[in-house]
């Protein structure tokens, strides 16, 4: 468009024109606007207009103009011109797509003589026509080779031509490069240099993909760990072909079963037989007669990973590579193909290093890129399990990889389950945001991610609705939204929007705030435990407030203000998420008619509604020291024997919805805590509730308090007062 505008250009060639101050300045606001139109339209997904039926049917695969010769003729067409033809080989679908959308007057689409599109446009009296040679055969190859394209206009009756041009033989669209592409079709979407595996190869990475991904789903999981909401694994040793246990599986708490187990993708390897995963010694550091030997998971941990763990440049995919044997094969595979210079000097000259070091990974080998293929599959193997129906089209893997090696590291180093590193990594996928590690800084106040925004689109976690919280199943997934994430904020019926400005955000959630100090200056009396005490239904107010504050460079958090009578609470999700996790007990009796009596005992019981509850329970894990299984001593407190003391029972009133019950699972203590559901009478749900085995090795000391959350009606009642913590700036989100 530079080059039109200026009439000294003419004549030069485009190469020459490139460096003129004029274009410069121009390309620098042209690609601004271009990153605009991506990151806000085209990767949100929000689609564009496209060409009726009858012009698609033309040529099933497509012709198209290069962006630089669409601009020509679109500058070239800005000049007022009463009839203008342009005539092509074959149908242009981008530049008759601009002119359906753009050009005002009359326009006509016939091809091969035949008129397939006659409409007006506004009220101008122009007329343009595209004329098109020819249908293309679907049993024809239709590509071209420098097939030209010309623009004539009426001048005083003869058509003279004022433009002209080729047109390329791609079928691809050039500017749809970075539009959404579906899961794992990583060899087009990504700049891996797939082109230089075999089909073989692909076959070999697509099925380890697999197999990987089968391993993953299938791993025992327990109770999380530490105060991180995430799980941790029993065994990374399983056996994918025989029975699992009853227990949690990630396959259990994924969204949905990825769509990449069901694919068929050959018979290269004999499932029944081959073996998933099986660490070895590092070759660098091992001798001859330990290598490839295997090892137990305590060995692996200790041999060598604790030190790449430490160091950020060390590239850890090798590791990865060392502990799947399937992974091994396939590298050796490659190398065995590969032409760089690294392999073949191992082929022709091997040494006693080069054999041990098969897992090594060189830039542009063919090994490098077919375990790149792998860990991208999986990538998108935990998107499409968070609920990700399609891919961003950012071509960079740098940030899918790292994603997803991180995942691997934390697995292999930790036995661990992440949700902020899994909920990282299928956004990375889905968004095709960058990927930012997170290390829980309590001090801080950001305990997890909540939510990711990047341009106009975002995902959410489903957690941070405490109404909707029910149950762990399937907590690994996300909401996608469209639109600018914020919150409401006045009151009185004057409310606006407050969003977050950056292209890219991530939402933390905000700590449980402490009131011990309250609890400390105003006690809680507690009362003897006779038959005299009863369990009444809560009345209490309950309203969220959500604020959200900057807390760093792209990072928010958000402050879920939980609201009663008297108390107002930040209250973090995650707690109750955590608690649901570990899954407190559900106690139940057959005393239905309630005629069983107190025993006598020296324990007391403090009452709280909602209200009293929000301000007073403590979520004392820390306090403790029950963050750790089998860490069972407590800080505080005194034992039940000493000084004569009984048991001190903190029980609420009849909770109602799900708002109320998921604060008190968020405010109780691990291990200390029952659920009564009203199928306990209240005798046995406080004998239960007293008698709880506490974890740890010390039985001679048991902690003194002891907390019963009682509910009625579970989800079935919702407070009419509950709002969105997070809302959207826009009427389409969220999707899902």
């Amino acid at each position: 468009m530079i080059m039109l505008t200026d009439p000294s250009n003419e004549g030069h060639p485009e190469f020459e024109l490139k460096y003129r101050s004029s274009r410069v300045e121009m390309k620098a606001v042209v690609d601004r606007i271009i990153s605009s139109v991506w990151l806000n339209i085209v990767n949100p997904g929000k689609g564009i207009e496209q060409l009726p039926a009858q012009l698609e049917a033309v040529c099933d695969r497509g012709h198209h103009l290069n962006g630089d010769k669409l601009g020509m003729a679109a500058h070239a067409l800005r000049t007022p011109r009463d009839r203008i033809i342009i005539e092509s080989e074959h149908l242009l679908k981008n530049l008759s797509l601009w002119l359906m959308l753009h050009f005002h007057g009359r326009l006509i689409v016939s091809v091969s003589g035949k008129v397939l599109y006659d409409k007006c446009s506004g009220d101008s009296p122009r007329i343009l026509e595209l004329k098109v040679k020819k249908f293309c055969s679907k049993e024809q190859d239709c590509s071209n080779e420098g097939d030209t394209y010309r623009l004539f206009t009426d001048v005083r009756g003869s058509f003279e031509e004022f433009l002209s041009g080729t047109y390329p033989s791609s079928f691809d669209m050039p500017e749809t490069a970075r539009a959404r592409r579906n899961l794992y079709d990583v060899m087009k979407t990504h700049d891996l240099g797939a082109s230089v595996l075999s089909e073989e190869l692909k076959v070999m990475a697509r099925q380890s993909a697999q197999l990987v991904v089968k391993w993953l789903l299938l791993l025992p999981v327990t109770i999380p760990v530490d105060a991180d909401f995430g799980f941790s694994i029993r065994s990374l040793d399983i056996d994918i072909n025989t029975k699992v246990e009853t227990e949690p599986l990630p396959g259990t708490i994924l969204g949905r079963s990825p769509s990449i187990l069901n694919f068929n993708w050959g018979k290269a390897f004999q499932k029944s037989k081959h073996v998933i995963y099986a660490p070895t010694l590092d070759p660098e550091n091992s001798d001859d007669d330990e290598l490839s030997q295997p090892m137990d998971e305590d060995m692996f941990a200790s041999a060598n990973f604790e030190a790449r763990w430490t160091d950020e440049h060390v590239d850890f995919s090798e590791d990865v590579i060392l502990s799947f044997p399937i992974l091994r094969d396939l590298v050796s595979a490659a190398k065995a193909e590969c032409e760089c210079q690294h392999c073949v000097l191992n082929r022709r000259t091997p040494t006693n290093h080069d054999k041990k070091s098969s897992a090594s990974l060189q830039s542009g080998c063919k090994a490098r890129v077919a375990v790149s293929s792998v860990l991208l599959l999986v990538s998108h193997a935990i998107a499409d399990g968070f609920g990700a129906p399609d891919i961003s089209g950012v071509r960079d893997c740098e940030h899918p990889l790292k994603s997803i090696l991180t995942v691997f590291s934390e697995l292999l180093l930790r036995k661990q389950i992440r949700w902020d590193t899994w909920f990282n990594t299928a956004a990375c996928v889905y968004l095709g945001c960058p990927f930012v590690e997170h290390v829980m800084d309590i001090e801080l106040g950001g305990t997890a991610y909540g939510a990711i925004q990047y341009g106009n689109a975002a995902v959410m976690a489903p957690w941070i609705d405490l109404t909707k919280v029910e149950d762990v199943k399937r907590c690994f997934h996300f909401s996608r939204v469209q639109g600018k994430l914020g919150v409401m904020r006045g009151s009185a019926g004057q409310h606006y929007f407050r969003g977050i400005p950056e292209q890219f955000a991530i939402i933390q959630v905000e700590h449980t705030e402490d009131t011990s100090s309250f609890n400390q200056r105003f006690k809680k009396w507690s009362e003897p435990l006779t038959d005299n005490i009863s369990v009444k239904e809560d009345d209490s107010n309950f309203e969220v407030e959500a604020m959200l504050v900057s807390a760093d460079v792209d990072v928010y958090r958000l402050l879920l203000r939980i609201k009663s009578d008297t108390f107002a609470r930040i209250i973090d999700p995650v707690d109750a998420m955590i608690r649901l996790a570990r899954s407190l007990p559900i106690v139940e009796c057959g005393h239905k008619d309630n005629t069983k009596r107190m025993e006598k005992s020296e324990d007391v019981i403090k009452l709280y509604d909602f209200d009293d509850l929000l301000g007073r329970w403590q979520n004392e894990d820390t306090f403790y020291g029950l963050n750790k299984v089998g860490s069972a001593i407590p800080f505080h407190g005194r034992a039940p024997d000493e000084d004569g003391s009984g048991i001190t029972l903190h029980m609420t009133s009849a909770l109602q919805h799900n708002g109320k019950i998921n604060v008190a699972r968020a405010l109780s203590v691990n291990y200390m805590t029952i659920v009564n559901q009203g199928d306990c009478c209240l005798p046995c749900a406080i004998q239960k509730a007293k008698t709880m085995p506490v974890p740890g090795d010390n039985e001679s000391l048991k902690v003194t308090e002891r907390y019963i959350i009682n509910v009625r009606g579970g989800s079935k009642q919702v407070s009419k007062r509950l709002k969105r913590p997070i809302h959207v700036a826009m009427e389409s989100g969220p999707e899902t």
